[in-house]
């Protein structure tokens, strides 16, 4: 978060001195202010997936082999699509067609089982909000 305020303080000091200088420079602050949100969103995303699949190998304790490996597999995808996602949006350079990408495996993942815990459905919730941010985000800056 310190990095993307540090970014928008420079390309603010950057127009500042263009101003000086007679060359116009208008740097869409609301795409940056969505942009950085976006990113905190996918990174609590992210969170969520990581102790999600912590959760989820206690859980898996109980299960038969194959039924453990596709529980913690599914997590570990999702925590990784999380973490793309996050990446993707990180810097003013957005990678679009990895984030539509990892964001369409991530609920399609998602939604391949039934949320069987709070914390999964909570992560589900958390999941869906920031697909909206993302599309929000996307048709106001792309």
């Amino acid at each position: 978060m310190q990095i993307e305020t540090l970014r928008l303080i420079r390309t603010s000091l950057g127009c500042i001195l263009l101003s000086g200088m007679g060359i116009a420079c208008e740097p869409n602050r609301e795409c940056e202010r969505e942009r950085m949100a976006l990113a905190r969103s996918f990174e609590q995303v992210q969170l969520t997936a990581a102790k999600a699949k912590v959760l989820s190998e206690e859980r898996a304790k109980s299960m038969d082999t194959d039924a453990k490996k596709d529980h913690v597999g599914r997590w570990s995808l999702l925590e990784n699509k999380a973490g793309l996602l996050h990446s993707a949006v990180m810097t003013e350079q957005v990678t679009w067609n990895s984030a539509e990408d990892a964001l369409k495996e991530s609920r399609a993942k998602f939604e391949s089982a039934t949320p069987s815990s709070p914390f999964e459905q909570g992560f589900g919730v958390a999941l869906a909000q920031a697909q909206v941010a993302f599309e929000n985000f996307r048709s106001k800056c792309r």
